[in-house]
């Protein structure tokens, strides 16, 4: 028999986003991204999240989130008003969380009977 420690240590560590609010401070996003397009409407991103965590897109380590986070969309790569880097998911406030472990486990389940 296997205690849940045990299982805990086998899970892989995964990390999700959660979105707080856009840059003016509307919540209407707020929930845990579940898929984004940085490339979609003219390279403005779009961005879908879920209420539930265990919907939630993980990453493999912080580092890849921000990557994610920080991602130039290839279509759109410079920001018209100011000649910065365009970035779309910086426009919302965002909080980066570990995934709990059974949710890991249940996630990684799913996609193996996919």
């Amino acid at each position: 028999m296997t205690n849940t420690q045990d299982v805990k240590q086998d899970v892989p560590r995964r990390w999700a986003v959660y979105f707080i609010s856009d840059a003016f401070g509307n919540t209407d996003m707020r929930g845990w991204l579940a898929a984004y397009d940085l490339t979609a409407n003219d390279g403005h991103g779009d961005f879908m999240t879920v209420p539930d965590v265990g919907m939630a897109m993980l990453f493999d380590s912080p580092n890849a989130v921000f990557a994610a986070y920080n991602g130039i969309p290839t279509n759109h790569p410079i920001r018209i008003d100011d000649g910065q880097p365009n970035r779309p998911m910086t426009a919302f406030t965002v909080q980066i969380q570990e995934v709990p472990a059974t949710i890991v486990m249940q996630q990684l389940t799913q996609q193996k009977g996919h």
